[in-house]
């Protein structure tokens, strides 16, 4: 009996060591892996403000029904705005998204000039000609942001028939009329009016910021038809779509088309505000029939094995005008 005692001591004690050598050894491959996908998440916060290459060790999933760990744990889902609202993409498809352009029958350039001495054309727009969203010769209304002293896109829309109004705070220039129907005012366009300090080879200038809505009260334009709206404005871009779909976004319903430089930089907190705002944009119905990267500005560089621009010329057409 005193053996049989002993035998079942000896098999219950090691019962019990192997459970804690197997739980021990469990916790162990637990805290490996939670240390591991700690590191990643931490390198991923880390580059979240900084240029493309500090973040191009993470790998692209090969398929995205099937995404890689890693990568599906450290990216966000943004749904696509579309006809199949049900399909979910993540930010990686921005440059995809930004480069693809259909919807324009007519598509023709306005203005533009020899970049230096190369045969790059700078500062020239692109403009949908078909029916009901081509601006009415004799009757158009176009606001430019955005002059820096190259008028060839204002005088060619004049030319074409419209009335011009042209905004610049950085130029120096007082309120003028320029030709007979192009309208300038030192205005910038902003998130806020008020005064910002522009910075023009260097040296600070001064110069009044308008919201949208204040500057077509200035101009006497609020319940206007705007046949085109065109803006430049070195990334401010970014402030004038936070107020005007945020306060404001009534006012697009009479725009017919928007034609705008984005630059999105390389900062993944750029990318992230402007894909934000072209989706809120593409819910408005305004459809991208335009896209090019900027050629003057020279700064390709390689996101995820593919090549993008820093710049992007967009066209953008209100649907309801179709």
């Amino acid at each position: 009996m005193i053996g049989v005692r002993r035998r079942f001591l000896f098999l219950y004690i090691m019962a019990a060591v192997s459970t804690v050598t197997v739980t021990l050894r469990f916790t162990s491959r637990s805290t490996q892996g939670g240390s591991e996908l700690n590191a990643e998440i931490l390198r991923q916060d880390s580059a979240t403000d900084t240029e493309s290459h500090h973040y191009l060790d993470v790998p692209l999933p090969q398929h995205r029904d099937a995404p890689k760990p890693d990568v599906d744990e450290l990216m966000t889902e943004i749904p696509v705005i579309s006809s199949t609202p049900e399909t979910n993409i993540t930010w990686l498809n921005f440059f995809e998204y930004i480069e693809e352009a259909a919807g324009c029958k007519s598509l023709k350039t306005f203005g533009g000039v020899k970049y230096g001495r190369s045969r790059i054309i700078d500062g020239e727009k692109a403009v949908c000609l078909d029916a009901n969203v081509a601006p009415t010769p004799g009757s158009c209304t176009v606001l430019s942001f955005g002059i820096n002293n190259e008028w060839s896109f204002d005088d060619a829309m004049e030319e074409y028939g419209c009335k011009v109004y042209a905004f610049d705070p950085s130029m120096r220039r007082r309120a003028h009329l320029r030709r007979h129907k192009i309208h300038f005012q030192p205005w910038g366009l902003g998130g806020a009016t008020g005064q910002v300090t522009f910075r023009n080879n260097k040296t600070p200038i001064i110069g009044q910021v308008y919201t949208y809505r204040d500057v077509l009260k200035k101009i006497n334009e609020s319940n206007s038809v705007i046949d085109y709206l065109k803006i430049d404005i070195e990334g401010s871009e970014v402030d004038f779509f936070n107020n005007v779909l945020s306060d404001d976004v009534e006012l697009l319903a009479n725009v017919k088309q928007i034609g705008m430089e984005i630059h999105p930089g390389r900062s993944t907190t750029s990318r992230d505000k402007i894909w934000s705002q072209i989706r809120q944009l593409r819910s408005l119905h305004f459809l991208q029939v335009f896209s090019q990267p900027n050629l003057v500005a020279r700064s390709p560089y390689e996101f995820y094995n593919k090549t993008v621009s820093c710049c992007y010329e967009i066209l953008w057409v209100n649907e309801k005008f179709l």
